[in-house]
């Protein structure tokens, strides 16, 4: 993340599966939220999220 703040980024985002519980906690405790639903995201057609966390 220092490296994002010294490219002046505004904002970092990631995917995530919907199924990956431990992932989604695991952003969430360090900023991210959730953004919007990609549907059939992965090549087995399981969706993701779109996670995003403001700097």
């Amino acid at each position: 993340m220092t490296r994002c703040y010294q490219l002046d980024l505004k904002a970092v985002s990631l995917e995530v599966r919907i199924s990956n519980e431990k992932g989604i906690r695991f952003y969430n405790k360090h900023g991210f939220s959730i953004k919007t639903i990609i549907t059939s995201y992965y090549e087995d057609g399981e969706a993701g999220y779109l996670m995003r966390k403001a700097l």
